[in-house]
């Protein structure tokens, strides 16, 4: 039981201190997005919508090519690599969230898999 209590603190202190990153830098879901539109991204699906807005407006300026495809002195290469780079730490904050959920999970399991034991050792 206190494994699943260790499991399920830690997923969740994961999840709210990634929430909570993500709230103090103000950031919103762009207006033109398909879901979320205006939204604080605090969430795993608002970033992931964020993240695919700024893909589909990162493709809209450099005319559907990446950064790997810009000639090195073509003035979008940058635009193309800070859209990039901003699209990973979005990403980066989705696996957090994902790394959190099921760790939470187990903990519970464990929390009600032990007191089960317990109850039936008592018994």
């Amino acid at each position: 039981m206190a494994l699943g209590g260790v499991f399920t603190t830690a997923g969740v202190a994961t999840w709210a201190m990634i929430s909570s990153g993500l709230r103090k830098e103000r950031i919103t879901v762009a207006d033109d997005a398909s879901h979320f539109a205006g939204a604080r991204i605090d969430s795993p699906w608002t970033a992931w919508e964020q993240a695919e807005t700024m893909s589909r407006h990162i493709a809209a300026i450099t005319n559907d090519r990446t950064y790997a495809e810009l000639d090195r002195d073509d003035p979008l290469r940058e635009t193309a690599m800070d859209g990039s780079l901003l699209r990973s730490a979005l990403f980066t904050s989705i696996i957090g969230f994902g790394v959190a959920a099921p760790v939470t999970g187990i903990g519970v399991t464990l929390g009600v898999v032990g007191y089960g034991i317990r109850t039936a050792a008592r018994a």
